[in-house]
């Protein structure tokens, strides 16, 4: 029944009404939300009465897609190597997209040999690792519940820990906190590390009391991802790199995709120009949701996904990492994303894909310092002027990108830790 309702909202997303009623949802009702309030208060109380400050920190972290996985890793590496906190690594079953459902398992469980693979349908001692591990603090990779086993929804494990939540894209825009992180899973996390001080402030006004009370914070305390970025280099390619990063719904509501308009022109515009090299990302969920809205034939989407294999300059990267890809594109062509977000943190060319989408927020003052393109005849006359050399809105990108990440990226993980210090009552 979940898969079928969720295959109907995919197909009639498109639909005022229908989207209407999914945000009435995703804020959830408000006797709910006055009970999670409670719960978070209960097991503050509980904590603050029964722990024993002297002992390890317990942190747990919930990971069900490794693309995400990239946003807190550094954070969990520092933990595991204090002495001070006590890791619990759990790696979940990804259903959203049955291509690539095992990659967490097999990428994570590879660069982490301690983690711990769980399946859907898990059996009775699976239920219970996460609890018997007595946690403090558990990290959700992601503010979705309904992909998770019921014994892992937000609303059980608050319960006996608090929830820590670290976004798992840049939110940009006032938008999309409410619509990414919704208030039905926000309402149960005691611990929200947001991606800038708008974003966390935009959480404190969704939450008055939580906040007032002392049950929730939302802390701007660094972006871990930012500090990961720096440290990738470009490999050697002579040619003029493309990154192209498409939205995954037409749907208006959710600001329109370029997908089927540029799709076809960039591909000819890279085997056309012998000096161009181009990498395309499709988002996790643009083929599956283009499948279930019927936009897309799996005929159409195969013989397209071909054509990326025929030289060996043009590629589909649908590998779960993408940092090396970001490091190696000396521009990005993309439509409205959390990806324009982290890639204007490089200081790298950006040509926006217009979609008629109203932006607000820090995404705006990030757009001012973009190409801003409206079809495919700007996009093309931008990357000619770019691949020979000509970048007249560098100064101004650089100057946004100063103003908005600052340049503190140093010590990010400690940052985190400390502030799950002060939660415990550990002050130091």
């Amino acid at each position: 029944m979940t898969e079928l309702l969720k295959k109907a909202y995919h197909h009639l997303s498109g639909i005022p009404l229908v989207r209407w009623m999914g945000r009435r949802y995703l804020d959830g009702l408000p006797l709910a939300n006055a009970k999670a309030l409670h719960r978070l208060e209960k097991t503050a109380l509980i904590q603050q009465k029964n722990q024993d400050k002297n002992r390890a920190i317990r942190v747990a972290f919930l990971v069900q897609n490794i693309q995400i996985w990239a946003k807190i890793r550094s954070v969990y590496a520092a933990m595991r190597e204090h002495p001070d906190f006590e890791t619990l690594l759990l790696a979940i079953q990804d259903i959203t997209d049955p291509e690539t459902e095992n990659r967490t398992f097999s990428s994570l469980c590879e660069e982490h040999p301690e983690a711990i693979p769980l399946w859907r349908v898990a059996n009775d001692t699976d239920s219970r690792l996460l609890e018997d591990f007595r946690p403090d603090f558990v990290f959700f990779g992601r503010p979705y519940d309904q992909y998770l086993p019921p014994y892992l929804h937000s609303e059980t494990v608050a319960e006996y820990a608090k929830i820590c939540y670290c976004t798992y894209c840049c939110f940009g825009t006032l938008w999309a906190i409410t619509d990414v992180y919704s208030k039905i899973f926000a309402r149960n996390v005691s611990l929200f590390f947001a991606d800038t001080p708008l974003t966390a402030e935009c959480n404190r006004n969704r939450f008055v009391k939580g906040h007032a009370s002392g049950v929730m914070k939302s802390l701007a305390v660094g972006y871990p991802i930012m500090g990961e970025m720096l440290q990738y280099r470009r490999n050697d390619n002579p040619r003029f790199h493309i990154l192209w990063t498409p939205r995954w719904s037409t749907a208006s509501e959710t600001y329109g995709s370029n997908f089927f308009v540029y799709k076809d022109r960039i591909l000819d515009y890279a085997r056309h120009e012998k000096d161009v090299s181009l990498t395309f990302r499709p988002h996790p969920l643009l083929f599956y949701h283009f499948l279930q809205t019927g936009e897309l034939t799996q005929k159409e989407m195969d013989a397209y996904l071909e054509s990326y294999e025929k030289e060996d300059r043009i590629c589909c990267d649908r590998d779960p990492e993408y940092l090396q890809q970001f490091a190696d594109a000396d521009v990005l062509v993309s439509d409205i994303s959390s990806m324009v977000m982290e890639f204007a943190f490089l200081g790298k060319p950006l040509i926006f894909c217009d979609t008629g989408g109203k932006i607000s927020g820090v995404y705006a003052r990030i757009v001012e310092g973009v190409y801003m393109t409206h079809c495919w005849e700007e996009v093309e006359q931008t990357l000619n002027m770019l691949r020979h050399g000509e970048d007249p809105m560098k100064e101004k990108r650089l100057s946004i990108r100063q103003e908005v990440f600052g340049d503190n990226f140093d010590h990010i993980p400690q940052r985190f830790m400390a502030e799950l210090e002060k939660s415990f009552g550990r002050i130091r």
